[in-house]
């Protein structure tokens, strides 16, 4: 088992609705020095529950948490508990603006995990004893140590040699093949008057791209819609429709809470010496 006062620092790159669903499950299993690493313009359209908010408004909640954004990872450090089991009245996680990981240096995690979910390099197993990267775009045993499936029946398994299956475009909630994602049509400024939670029509116009509108691919709620003003190329998710009226809005996906507990397994596995 591992040893009693294990308290590992974990760097989570991206703290979008994924990254966050990740924290949220390592801080619950009592791992509680984090830090998440955001870039200085976070494009998360799920944003109520992601951490990455915190970038534009300086805090960010989440189901009880919440993250702040810290100066240097000097001012990360005091947002850490003095001993593994205090628990602060409201857990605070702190986030640095850190695109390129140029803080990984002087933080030293033991763990790395990459939730950016970008399909292309940028990681190293030299980065950290126990580097993790969720979903397609690295391979273990190569450019990582361990690759969380993020799709099909085995998401969530803990993958130590190869690599996860590819996106397959399809959502993976509910069961429901629908499209209920938007995309910039163009690339150019995203703007939209509308808000999260507000509920659209089938076709109805949620923003525009530097003039071109944006469709509502189903009825349903704004799940998630881009923050306005920001820059997007084409193609890149602008909106998230929620067609189901019984889902909460402000609560993580249950795809995050199982990737999440793929992180915690791959963290126990190389702990406790199996990998």
């Amino acid at each position: 088992m591992m040893q009693k006062g294990f308290c590992p620092i974990i760097a989570i790159r991206g703290a979008g609705d994924l990254g966050t669903g990740v924290a949220l499950e390592l801080w619950r299993a009592g791992l509680r020095r984090l830090v998440l690493l955001e870039c200085a313009r976070p494009r998360a359209i799920r944003r109520l529950v992601a951490f990455s908010e915190a970038v534009f408004d300086g805090t960010a909640r989440v189901e009880g948490c919440e993250a702040r954004l810290c100066a240097d990872t000097a001012a990360c450090r005091t947002l850490w508990p003095l001993t593994e089991s205090a628990r602060p009245p409201l857990p605070v996680l702190p986030l640095l603006v850190d695109e390129q990981g140029s803080a990984l240096a002087s933080l030293a995690p033991q763990i790395l995990v990459d939730a950016t979910m970008r399909k292309k390099g940028g990681l190293s197993r030299d980065l950290a004893e126990l580097v993790i990267a969720l979903g397609p775009g690295h391979e273990a045993g190569q450019d990582v140590h361990c690759v969380i499936e993020s799709f099909g029946p085995a998401m969530g398994s803990c993958i130590w040699q190869g690599a996860a299956m590819p996106s397959t475009g399809i959502p993976c909630e509910h069961g429901r093949h629908e499209q209920r994602v938007a995309h910039a049509p163009c690339a150019g400024e995203f703007c939209s008057a509308l808000a999260l939670g507000q509920r659209v029509r089938q076709g109805q116009e949620v923003g525009r791209v530097d003039g071109t509108p944006v469709q509502a691919p189903l009825a349903g709620r704004l799940r998630g819609l881009l923050r306005s003003g920001l820059t997007v190329r084409a193609g890149t998710k602008v909106c998230d429709i929620e067609p189901l009226d019984h889902v909460p809005l402000d609560r993580v996906a249950e795809r995050a809470r199982c990737l999440g507990r793929g992180v915690l397994r791959a963290i126990a596995a190389r702990y406790n010496h199996f990998f």
